[in-house]
């Protein structure tokens, strides 16, 4: 007898029995699982290359945006977004970018400006186990985000500070 499992034949005769019909057949399924996982970890080295790549473009774009622009509210923007990009792999350059933003904003009076960057510094404390540091950035930011009736920066803030009472004080119940 001949039977044929994934276009691979198994021959089948009286000196053979089901168990080594069934080795045969795992075998050649393990192969094919395992040649499978091998694309499957080739397509996800390479998504990831890309998204690496696209995030340095972004970076790289803001960054020459930065010095190509106005010391204006823009500008402001940019040095927010460029802080909560470099906040996971490079802290110490989110919290000068974040700073920097908080000084010109300042300068400005620019009240949403304030709100973002403090937002970023609150971000970057509570992410370094600064806890207490991390709720007067994110308690100013609070305040300006009421003034300017932002309910969508106040979720942010609400959020941050949610984390903050349930991973670093441990406090479950004011978390929530």
């Amino acid at each position: 007898y001949k039977i044929y499992s994934d276009f691979v034949p198994i021959r089948v005769n009286r000196y053979n029995s089901i168990g080594c019909l069934f080795l045969q057949m795992y075998s050649v399924a393990t192969n094919r699982l395992l040649h499978s996982t091998h694309w499957l970890f080739t397509l996800l080295f390479s998504f990831t290359s890309i998204l690496i790549s696209a995030q340095s473009l972004s970076i790289d774009s803001l960054e020459s945006r930065i010095t190509n622009s106005k010391k204006d509210t823009a500008h402001v923007h940019f040095l927010c977004e460029l802080s909560s990009k470099f906040l996971t792999y490079r802290p110490p350059l989110s919290r000068q970018y974040a700073l920097e933003a908080l000084h010109l904003s300042q300068k400005m009076n620019y009240k949403n400006g304030e709100m973002l960057a403090l937002n970023r510094l609150g971000e970057y404390e509570f992410r370094q186990s600064n806890y207490a540091r991390a709720v007067e950035h994110l308690t100013r930011a609070l305040r300006h985000a009421e003034e300017l009736h932002d309910s969508t920066a106040m979720a942010g803030v609400y959020r941050v500070l949610g984390n903050i009472n349930t991973f670093g004080f441990k406090q479950y119940d004011k978390a929530l």
